[in-house]
């Protein structure tokens, strides 16, 4: 009588050495999925967000003078973090009241003074004094001196004072006086020139002079570039591992389909211990040799003929009984 399949056996055939249970593996198969989705998801949406507010926060000017050479050449563009959250040493974008630069453009200048400060030209050297600290200009373009023309001023509140890099031919702050700061669009961060980019900070002097900080400004464009570039090699990382996955996956069912079966369980087993593989069970006949199973088998078929010689001949059958009715209308007649 065939006995269950003992522990770990399914379908009539043994698992392999080392192999997981199915239902293990659909589950750790099923979280992979979930894991793999999520974090695609998460890579567009940052990917997402992060060019909406590139194209929302960004503004791009095209300067058209040469009054900021060379730190802002002539024709090339530059992109504002917004705000008039400026420093001394800032570049600005800003607009001048018509009624003082004469048009509705917007120029491009360096903050020199923030109101309350008191902005000078020159000192026994030549330099541009803030509040009595003199400047070491080494963002002007060569040859230029701070200013051929001398100046005094005392800023007031909501007051700025700008000034071109290009001193000999910038007009600025020293034609139109003090320019409002409400007038800051914003201040340049990048400098675009054609496919490189330069960025600017708050240039050493008002550091060394106590003027401004250490510039540790993080900027809104650079944060959304790191963004953006996260973003892409996620997704390339993310794309690269599930057509991997899906090579492996594929790999994997083609040997399945072709892997021959397995030999069949012996029709009886006996049951062993736990840890114990299970014991097969064979009959006398098959565990003796080939000449011995012979002699078996003819002792096994004289065995019945035997029984029945020594039990003697067999009975007759017996009549079969006539039904009651049948004798008494036999006499009757």
């Amino acid at each position: 009588m065939a006995q269950d399949n003992p522990a770990g056996l399914e379908d009539g055939r043994e698992p392999a050495g080392g192999a997981e249970p199915p239902a293990r593996a659909a589950t750790r198969t099923l979280v992979a999925r979930i894991v793999f989705w999520a974090l695609t998801g998460l890579a567009v949406v940052l990917l997402v967000v992060s060019i909406v507010m590139l194209f929302v926060m960004t503004r791009v000017y095209t300067v058209s003078t040469p009054t900021m050479e060379n730190t802002v050449p002539s024709g090339e563009r530059v992109l504002l973090a917004p705000g008039t959250g400026v420093r001394r040493g800032d570049v600005v974008v800003l607009r001048v009241p018509v009624s003082v630069s004469g048009t509705s453009t917007v120029f491009v200048k360096r903050v020199i003074g923030l109101p309350g400060d008191h902005v000078a030209c020159c000192d026994p050297r030549g330099r541009v004094t803030v509040n009595g600290r003199p400047l070491d200009e080494s963002y002007l373009l060569p040859g230029d001196p701070p200013s051929r023309s001398g100046f005094s001023v005392s800023l007031g509140p909501g007051q700025i004072w700008v000034m071109g890099d290009s001193r000999a031919i910038s007009v600025d702050s020293r034609k139109w006086g003090p320019v409002p700061l409400s007038g800051v669009v914003g201040r340049v961060v990048l400098v675009n020139h054609g496919v490189s980019f330069t960025e600017l900070h708050t240039p050493r002097t008002y550091v060394t002079q106590g003027l401004a900080p250490a510039d540790s400004r993080s900027d809104a464009y650079l944060v959304l570039g790191l963004l953006i570039a996260g973003s892409i090699v996620a997704l390339l990382v993310l794309a690269l591992a599930g057509v991997t996955s899906l090579m492996i996956g594929h790999r994997r069912a083609t040997r399945a389909a072709i892997r021959p079966p397995g030999p069949p369980l012996l029709s009886a087993t006996t049951a062993s211990p736990v840890g114990r593989p299970p014991v097969e069970t064979t009959s006398p006949a098959e565990a003796a040799p080939p000449a011995e199973q012979a002699s078996l088998v003819e002792a096994a078929e004289e065995a019945p003929l035997a029984e029945a010689a020594a039990s003697g001949p067999a009975a007759p059958p017996a009549e079969a009984a006539s039904p009651p009715g049948a004798t008494e209308g036999l006499a009757e007649a």
